[in-house]
């Protein structure tokens, strides 16, 4: 479905770097739960935006994962795992 390049996670150049594009961390088994369609529509709603209407939509919050490089968009996984687990719901008290 995806080409997966070169890309093996467990290189020493590679655990170094936290930045990954959506494919590398796709490949990852950290992020088997992932799909591209859910990284890529994360991505998208990251940034506030404005609706046709003139409201401003707030952000999801992952904008401080995403590094934008002209067209490459680059995910840092430190900033990634905060914002997953900021999302953990809370158990329920009974």
């Amino acid at each position: 479905m995806f080409e997966t390049n070169s890309f093996t996670p467990d290189s020493d150049a590679e655990r170094e770097s936290r930045l990954r594009t959506v494919k590398q961390m796709l490949v990852m088994k950290k992020y088997a739960w992932a799909s591209h369609s859910f990284l890529r529509h994360a991505i998208y709603k990251a940034d506030d935006r404005t609706a046709s209407n003139g409201d401003i939509l707030p952000g999801n919050g992952l904008a401080t994962a995403i590094v934008r490089l002209g067209r490459k968009v680059l995910i840092d996984t430190d900033e990634f795992d905060r914002w997953v687990e900021d999302h953990r719901m809370q158990p329920r008290v009974r």
